[in-house]
């Protein structure tokens, strides 16, 4: 029924996580145990994209047992009264009928209402090794084994970016096939790998030193890097390479390009007064509901405008959906609210971990610079396959996440 729907579109970390808190912590919670969560999305399976740049070099390196979930799997704890999963893509969002079109992987055709709305549609890089399309996952695993295959040939490798994405995959791609750095040698250039991104330095999160040390760990990987050259566009050779156009009005061939260079929002299927003019969704940075959309509409993960995205700032977000998701559902059913909203802060602070190759690493937390082996020991080691599998499965969530409820002040 439209008045028990909570629909959940999106099946990656927001998507997966936030069903899990809310099966878990508020569904117990809501009268009459008629609730249901509908999770929708057009793979049947989880990417663990975090670990890209890894699982792209080879799975020898990580198997894909490591880097695919499937979804439906993670919720059997909850049965079938509580959660459904909807294997499709939502179309199109009618506010006026508070409904979702969606197209069923089957061919049919499905029209879903909601008393409640969660878009954690996430964003998705240009490259679909990075991440998936939007379809059912097949582009992206496709994409993995034909870059496995030319790599495994490659004499020359472009990475377009500077982010982490990029330096972690130049860095995997360069000691994998290069070898690693020695006390007082340097690797052997089986194939050339270069780096390209159009800011002044890599990793902009990360302060000056920091990024330096990434682009000093790829140097001696062998990994040539070049700050303000934009990648300005591609072209597939009949030869097999792709020509790499840059903005120095130079060009390149290459064996291999990867496309690190930003990502875009998942929401052409919203409406567009639900976006911003980054295409994110509009949502209140402080209770991540969707104001413009009606009531209990809500964004979550990279999809939202509320915050610059990652997997901290996805953990701290969730149970602020959670609660005022809680409080609305309740209001609506007429339980007027004794305490104040939940509110989100996003964190500003220089907070980014990068893995350099198999056994190195950089970055910070909180403003402060954090050791290297210790951003290892929780990424570098197998890219936080333990953390992805424990997020499918809902065992991330242990207990509901406290917080001090503020009473609301009366006027008078």
């Amino acid at each position: 029924m439209a008045d028990t729907n909570i629909v959940i579109l999106g099946g990656n970390y927001a998507g997966v996580n936030t069903a899990h808190y809310l099966l878990k912590f508020v569904l117990p919670t809501l009268p009459g145990n008629r609730y249901k969560v509908l999770l929708v999305n057009p793979s049947k399976d989880f990417y663990h994209n975090i670990s890209a740049p890894r699982s792209l070099v080879s799975t020898d390196l990580l198997p894909e047992s490591k880097t695919f979930f499937d979804i439906a799997g993670g919720f059997k704890q909850y049965g079938d009264k509580n959660f459904v999963f909807v294997h499709g893509k939502a179309n199109s969002v009618d506010p006026s009928n508070r409904s979702v079109a969606v197209q069923l992987n089957s061919g049919e055709k499905q029209v879903i209402p909601f008393h409640a709305l969660i878009i954690a549609t996430g964003a998705r890089s240009q490259d679909p090794v990075l991440s998936f399309q939007g379809d059912d996952g097949q582009q992206t695993r496709t994409a993995l084994v034909e870059i496995r295959q030319k790599l495994a040939k490659a004499k020359s490798v472009v990475v377009g970016g500077g982010g982490p994405a990029g330096v972690e995959a130049a860095g995997e791609i360069a000691e994998h096939f290069n070898g690693k750095p020695g006390w007082f040698s340097k690797p052997r250039r089986n194939v050339q790998v270069q780096l390209f991104t159009g800011a002044d330095k890599l990793l902009p999160i990360l302060r000056p030193a920091i990024a330096k040390r990434a682009e000093d760990m790829l140097r001696e990987m062998g990994v040539e890097t070049t700050c303000n050259t934009k990648i300005t566009g591609t072209e597939q050779l009949p030869s097999g390479k792709t020509k790499v156009n840059l903005s120095t009005g130079k060009s390149i061939e290459t064996d291999v390009y990867i496309n690190a260079i930003g990502t875009k929002p998942s929401t052409e299927f919203l409406p567009r007064e639900w976006l911003n003019d980054r295409e994110q969704v509009n949502n209140n940075s402080n209770t991540l509901r969707v104001d413009v959309a009606g009531p209990r509409v809500y964004a979550v993960g990279d999809v939202g405008a509320h915050s610059r995205g990652g997997m901290m700032e996805l953990f701290e977000a969730v149970p602020v959906l959670a609660t005022n998701l809680k409080t609305d559902i309740l209001s609506a059913a007429g339980t007027k609210p004794t305490s104040s909203d939940r509110t989100f802060k996003a964190n500003t602070s220089e907070s980014q971990g990068v893995t350099i190759g198999q056994s190195r690493a950089i970055g910070a937390f909180n403003g402060m610079k954090v050791p290297g082996i210790m951003i290892w020991a929780i990424k570098g080691r197998d890219y936080m396959y333990s953390a992805a599998k424990a997020q499918v499965e809902g065992a991330h969530w242990k207990k509901e996440v406290a917080y001090k409820a503020l009473p609301i002040k009366v006027q008078g």
